[in-house]
């Protein structure tokens, strides 16, 4: 154990990985989240020295950014595309597709910077930060990969590439925001980088969470000391200032207090506690539906039918929570959504009355039988479609033409799933 009066200079992290979740329902102990973008952000404020500024820039920085991320992440104008990865997400762990334990990877931590030469050598950094060489950031891990959910991915980038930042610090190069493999895991014993974590999970309530240590110098032995007691809980960005000591808050924060902190039980994939001194807590169970008969027994009649006979099942059919009911069967059982008439009648049924038809799941249908679905009276008020392409292999043209006709689809997303090899179809 060090003493607190020992250690002197103490900083944030300079730099952050940020990691996009969700709960996309997937099986096992690590709990149903999973990352859809994993972005490391190079840091390049000045280490500890004789000004406090230096140290509260690193601080700023990492909420500015959290702050942008989640401004980009809960933009309106974004919100169908990411839904549409969501469900893509989804698919692709309810469907069984990822590959079992595939092996899961770090970001190497990087050398600090001296203490010795800014305070008692009263050496370089110079007072122009642009005057010293930038860190280094970690080589690339998989540079020129396929990103599996490539909007969500941008829109990190987009957030966190910045020419300078808003209290007058250094800002991101292009190379300084990193995409990273999504089997990342966060290292708490890393002096570099602290993590940031966004549950995207329900859009209408976005969470994040701060994980920094505090990183400090001995004043006997000019060694670096990491003070991680209790930063395996998430913070807010209020909660993270006040651990260092920055009362002015930076742009930005007050639109971080309006939303909530991230779960720690939904950190155990990125963050697996043989990583950490803690469990994150215990997830929480499934509960239970206790589903009305009737309305299963109508879902699970149309579901196997040929055909649909509305009238056969129009008393079915008025039945509270019908159509949520029969939306989850739906996805529970994605790939059995075949280009068949059926198949279109289903799809109207599930999604009458949706502001977005929401399609991304149903991989094996036709552009065929998505215009023959859409071009019907129940889905006349819909405003966005997405479907995924990857195994469509008809003409694309009634689609368009039932598009051209209709007149209150805006948004228009067509997906490549996260497994594809390239993205020469999209």
């Amino acid at each position: 154990m060090v003493r607190r009066e020992s250690l002197i200079a103490t900083v944030a992290p300079r730099s952050f990985l940020f990691f996009i979740i969700a709960n996309v329902g997937a099986p096992g102990p690590e709990g149903p989240h999973r990352p859809l973008a994993v972005t490391y952000r190079q840091g390049r404020t000045p280490g500890p020295g004789r000004d406090i500024e230096n140290e509260w820039r690193r601080v700023r920085q990492v909420v500015q950014d959290c702050a942008r991320a989640v401004d980009i992440l809960t933009c309106p104008a974004n919100r169908v595309a990411i839904e549409a990865e969501l469900s893509l997400a989804a698919a692709e762990h309810r469907g069984g597709r990822r590959p079992e334990k595939p092996p899961r990877v770090q970001v190497p931590d990087l050398p600090q910077p001296s203490l010795a030469d800014r305070v008692f050598r009263r050496g370089p950094p110079p007072a122009d930060p642009e005057q010293t060489p930038p860190p280094d950031s970690p080589p690339w891990a998989d540079a020129g990969a396929i990103r599996e959910f490539p909007f969500i991915s941008s829109c990190l980038r987009v957030a966190l590439t910045r020419l300078d930042d808003d209290g007058g610090g250094p800002g991101a190069r292009l190379d300084d925001v990193q995409e990273r493999p999504l089997t990342t895991v966060f290292r708490d014993d890393a002096l570099e980088y602290g993590t940031i974590v966004i549950d995207i999970s329900d859009l209408d309530a976005v969470r994040y969470g701060i994980v920094g240590s505090k990183i400090s110098t001995r004043a006997r032995k000019p060694v670096l000391y990491l003070d991680n007691s209790g930063a395996q809980t998430p913070l807010s960005a209020a909660a993270y200032m006040a651990k260092f000591g920055l009362e002015e808050a930076p742009d930005g924060a007050e639109r971080l207090d309006q939303h909530g902190i991230v779960e720690p039980w939904a950190l155990r994939y990125i963050w697996p506690p043989s990583l950490s001194e803690s469990s994150h807590g215990s997830i929480p169970a499934v509960p239970v539906r206790d589903h009305d008969a009737a309305v299963g027994k109508a879902v699970t009649a149309l579901l196997h039918a040929e055909t649909v006979d509305l009238e056969t099942h129009r008393e079915s059919l008025a039945l509270p929570g019908f159509q949520s009911r029969l939306r989850e069967r739906l996805l529970d059982d994605a790939d059995k959504m075949r280009p068949s008439d059926a198949s279109a009648q289903l799809l109207r049924l599930a999604y009458a009355r949706r502001r977005h038809l929401d399609w991304a799941a149903y991989r094996n249908l036709s552009y065929k039988h998505v215009a023959t679905a859409l071009d019907a009276a129940e889905l006349r008020n819909a405003q966005a479609l997405s479907i995924c392409i990857d195994v469509m292999g008809d003409s694309p043209t009634p689609l368009l033409e039932t598009l051209t006709r209709h007149e209150t689809i805006r948004d228009i997303c067509f997906l490549q799933g996260p497994s594809r090899a390239n993205d020469d179809k999209a």
